[in-house]
C-alpha cells in the first residue's frame, strides 16, 4: 500500500510513534482525557513534529507521517478511539502567526498545518488544523462532500482487487490496476460509505477488461 521502505517509518516515528502502525492507521484511544486533566498534562501527551519536515508537502510519507501525529494528540485519541483514519491531504497554511507555540518555546516556529482526514468508522471527512512544530490540534470541524482520493488510498483500493480471487484471471497476461475515482456505490450498499472505482486493463491498457467498486469504509470489493 505505501511504497516508501517500512525502516524508513519506522526510524521517523521511533522516538516517539513505537505503538503507532503507520498505514492506514487505526487510532486508539491512550485512555480518556478527563476534563480535569491540566492543559501542562495534555501539553506533555503531544508528539512534536519531527524537525527535518521543514513544511507539508502533500506527498504519501508526509500524509502518513501526520496520521501518526493525530493518532497521538490525546484529544483526538479520545474523541476517535479505535477509528480508522487516513489524511487524504496535508498542506501548509503558511502563516506562522497562527501556530501555538507558547508552551513550546523550545522548538522552531513552523506554519500551521491542515488536514483533510476520512474517518472509514463513522464515514465522514474531518478538517483539522494543526500546530506546525507541536501537533496540538488548532482547529477541527466536518466536512461535506467527497474529498478527492490519495494515493494511498489508490493504492490500497488495488491491493484489495489484487486479493479478491474473483479477479485472479483478469489479471493474468501483465495486466493493470488502474482509476482512482470515488463514486457512488452500486444499489442495495450503504450511501455514506466511500467507494473507488478501479479498472482492470490489458498491458498496453489500450482495453478495459473490467471495472471493479471497492468500499473503502469495508475494505472489500462489492461488485464483481
Amino acid at each position: 500500500m505505501f511504497s516508501i521502505s517500512q525502516a524508513k517509518i519506522s526510524l521517523i516515528f521511533l522516538f516517539c510513534f513505537s505503538n503507532i502502525v503507520v498505514s492506514s492507521i487505526s487510532i486508539h484511544a491512550q485512555g480518556t482525557i478527563a476534563n480535569s486533566q491540566s492543559e501542562a498534562e495534555k501539553q506533555r501527551l503531544q508528539c512534536p513534529i519531527p524537525q527535518n519536515y521543514d513544511k507539508a508537502d502533500n506527498t504519501q510519507e508526509y500524509q502518513q507521517l501526520m496520521t501518526g501525529v493525530l493518532s497521538n494528540n490525546p484529544i483526538v485519541s479520545a474523541k476517535y478511539s479505535a477509528h480508522k483514519l487516513r489524511v487524504l491531504r496535508a498542506i501548509s497554511e503558511g502563516n506562522p502567526d497562527d501556530a501555538d507555540n507558547q508552551s513550546n518555546t523550545h522548538l522552531q516556529n513552523k506554519p500551521p498545518i491542515s488536514l483533510t482526514v476520512f474517518d472509514y468508522t463513522i464515514n465522514k471527512t474531518l478538517f483539522f488544523i494543526v500546530d506546525g512544530s507541536t501537533g496540538k490540534v488548532l482547529r477541527a470541524h466536518t466536512l461535506y462532500g467527497r474529498p478527492q482520493p490519495s494515493q494511498e488510498e489508490i493504492d490500497a483500493a488495488g491491493e484489495i482487487v489484487k486479493a479478491d480471487p474473483a479477479f485472479s484471471s483478469f489479471l493474468q497476461n501483465n495486466a493493470k490496476i488502474t482509476g482512482g475515482f470515488i463514486v457512488d456505490g452500486p444499489a442495495k450498499t450503504p450511501e455514506d460509505h466511500r467507494y473507488m472505482q478501479m479498472r482492470i486493463v490489458t498491458a498496453d491498457q489500450h482495453s478495459t477488461k473490467k471495472v471493479v467498486i471497492v468500499d473503502l469504509s469495508t475494505d472489500t470489493v462489492v461488485s464483481k
